[in-house]
């Protein structure tokens, strides 16, 4: 009796430690304030882009809405925004205030001279305020101008090496 006593108290400790363990997690995702509201593909030129190749390089320019800072006065320029693996590679990052002071803050992150993979559509962020680890979000947008790269696959078989010839057998003696 004591020992199953024994298992019911360490399996309830151990579901009341997973438990404590994911609550952060969960009240962090509620407080999540941060939105995609479009993005935009040029060339190096600033021209519109329709379509995007593998090894192709382009700027996106991403439009976020902090629907937290009802004020508009938050600057942009402070918080801390990284680029993640995706479906893009290379770059710079900058960032710029869109909103009046008197609208939520928006903002554009704009990423020059990206150079897409061709496996994917996906462009990931994480945004956050230096030194406050609660407060990062990952930001992800599918790029649909992204054109997956399929390799070829009418490429012709190579030729196949013919077959030995079958030695005849010398012929019955006369």
């Amino acid at each position: 009796m004591k020992h199953n006593l024994f298992r019911t108290g360490v399996s309830l400790l151990l579901l009341l430690a997973m438990l404590a363990a994911s609550l952060p997690a969960v009240f962090a995702a509620e407080g999540s304030n941060l939105y995609i509201t479009g993005y935009q593909v040029t060339d190096s030129s600033g021209r519109s882009v329709g379509s995007i190749s593998k090894g192709n390089t382009v700027n996106i320019t991403v439009s976020v809405k902090d629907t937290g800072d009802g004020t508009g006065a938050g600057d942009p320029k402070t918080l801390d925004i990284t680029k993640l693996d995706d479906s893009f590679t290379g770059g710079s990052l900058s960032v710029e205030k869109t909103s009046s002071d008197s609208a939520p803050l928006v903002y554009a992150v704009r990423l020059t001279g990206l150079t897409y993979k061709g496996v994917g559509q996906s462009l990931k962020l994480q945004v956050g305020t230096a030194g406050d680890a609660s407060s990062y979000q990952t930001l992800e947008v599918t790029i649909t101008e992204a054109v997956v790269y399929e390799a070829p696959t009418n490429v012709p078989e190579p030729p196949s090496a013919p077959d030995p010839a079958t030695a005849s057998a010398p012929p019955p003696p006369p």
